[in-house]
């Protein structure tokens, strides 16, 4: 398949990304905003041909159907089943009443939060140094809006 080749104002997003030094931070800036808006689209077109294709797969109760791709190589795709999982809010409240020990179905996280210990670092004294060596920030990002 060959290489998408991404235009922005006359300049290429790979130009851009080979010689990057020779762009200002506006073009580099404009090419990450474009990427993130094809991203976006590309995801929401991924979700929609999915949708389609295993509604045809169900349709059709097939699990595999074979087809060739751009590069003409045959490939296979499969239906695969979604995982099984509980979204219930109180599981282990209701799995207990039923009798039976929550812990034989799931497990209790301990889950800190950044929300949360930062009003306890108000306290201050060995609350806050410990909590000032437990949590550490994360990677930086840009946010464009």
């Amino acid at each position: 398949m060959n290489e998408l080749e991404l235009k922005l104002d006359g300049f290429s997003i790979n130009e851009i990304i080979g010689n990057i030094d020779d762009y200002p931070d506006e073009s580099v800036l404009a090419a990450f905003d474009f990427i993130k808006k094809i991203d976006s689209e590309l995801r929401e077109k991924k979700l929609y041909l999915s949708k389609v294709l295993i509604d045809r797969m169900e349709a059709d109760q097939s699990t595999k159907t074979q087809f060739i791709d751009v590069n003409g190589e045959k490939k296979m795709a499969t239906l695969k089943k979604g995982v099984m999982r509980c979204d219930h809010k109180e599981a282990d409240m209701k799995y207990k009443e039923a009798g039976f020990d929550p812990l034989e179905i799931g497990e209790y996280i301990f889950k800190p939060i950044w929300s949360k210990a930062k009003n306890a670092i108000k306290f201050g004294g060995e609350k806050k140094k410990i909590l000032e060596k437990l949590f550490e920030e994360t990677s930086k990002s840009i946010e464009i809006d």
